[in-house]
Parts: C-alpha cells; structure tokens; sequence
C-alpha cells in the first residue's frame, strides 16, 4: 500500500535517473582509473632511470619490484574493508592516500623509504581498480557491464600511454623520472570532482 499524500515517481522518470546514475558513475570511475593507470605504469616506464638514481643493477631492481609487490596483501585489506564500509568511503581514501604516497615517494631520497612509499602507493592502486569493477558491475545494468567494463579498461590504458609518453619528454628535457611522481601526485586537485560525482554503490546503500 501506498501512504496517503505520497508521490509517485513515474517508472520512466525512475529510469531516467537511474540511467543518469549509472552515466555520472562510469565517468566518475573511468576519470579514476585513468589517473591510476598512469600512475600504476611508473615504474614499468621509469625503471632503467629508478635503477640508475638508486645505484641498482639487475637483481637490485628486481628486489625492489618484489618488495613492492608486497602491496597485493594491502590491496586485498583495502577491498574486503569496502565491504563493511562502503565501496564509497574506501575508492574516495585511495584517491587521497595515491597522490601523497605518490609525492611521499618522489620525495624519497633513499631506497628504504621509497620503497615503503610504493608499497602503500599500489596497495592503495588495486584496491582502486579492484573497487573500481565492483562498481561498475553493481551499478550498472547486465546488458550494459561489459560496456562498462571495457570503459575502464580503456582508461586504465589510456592513462599508463599518457606516462609512455611523458617519459621520454621528461628525459630529452632533463628532467628527473621523479617527476613523473610529482604529477601523479597532483592528481589530489581533482578529488573534489571524484567526490562529487561519485555515488555509494546502491547494493551497499
């Protein structure tokens, strides 16, 4: 039963939300997983000058690259904490902590502390990406989730040729790989957009 004096929403003005719910999220998602692709693929792009700034040979970067690695299980704390929180709460602290783990490590002037900076960097990259797929399959309709899906796998590419590209600009110009950083690290003034047009996933809602 329908209270007295309640409104009814038309079924297609409900659609026509909905779909401009699912239109504001995948823009929202696909802006952060284009600014976490490019910065997910610095160290892919900048490891021969990472290596050279830190006095690495070989096996020395290799080690690095594995103690980063070591970011996976905090990936994996920062997903399953979205399911008790939010998925929300949990993408929107990424996008915080990314930046300035971004900047913490472009600051990093030995190897202990830049590697502790990256590690926190991409724990808190997967877990965007990771909250970033929840998202999209529950907010948008089944016809529409690989579309959705293939959205953020584009921006995710998109994002990491932006870093190919920056790369080489920064080098002929003598500019450091750090640099890279610095601008990943920018990446906090476009939180307020994120935050704004970022909804809570409606099956945690």
């Amino acid at each position: 039963m329908i209270a007295s004096g309640a409104v009814q929403i038309p079924a297609p003005a409900i659609a026509d939300i909905d779909r401009k719910r699912a239109r504001r999220t995948v823009v929202a998602i696909c802006g952060m997983l284009y600014y976490q692709g490019y910065t997910m693929a610095i160290n892919g792009i900048g490891a021969p000058w990472i290596a050279k700034s830190f006095n690495l040979g070989e096996s020395g970067i290799a080690r690095l690259y594995a103690w980063i690695s070591i970011s996976a299980l905090g990936a994996l704390a920062l997903s399953r904490l979205a399911d008790r929180v939010g998925r929300r709460r949990v993408l929107l602290a990424c996008m915080v902590a990314t930046p300035l783990s971004a900047l913490g490590a472009a600051l990093s002037q030995n190897i202990v502390l830049f590697t502790v900076c990256e590690i926190f960097l991409y724990a808190f990259i997967g877990a965007t990406i990771a909250g970033s797929v929840v998202m999209l399959a529950e907010e948008l309709p089944i016809a529409q989730r690989a579309k959705g899906q293939s959205y953020g796998g584009l921006a995710l590419g998109l994002g990491a040729g932006l870093c190919v590209l920056l790369m080489p600009l920064l080098d002929r110009g003598g500019y450091s790989w750090r640099w890279l950083l610095v601008i990943a690290a920018a990446g906090l003034v476009g939180l307020p957009l994120v935050i704004g047009a970022l909804p809570e996933s409606q099956r945690w809602e």
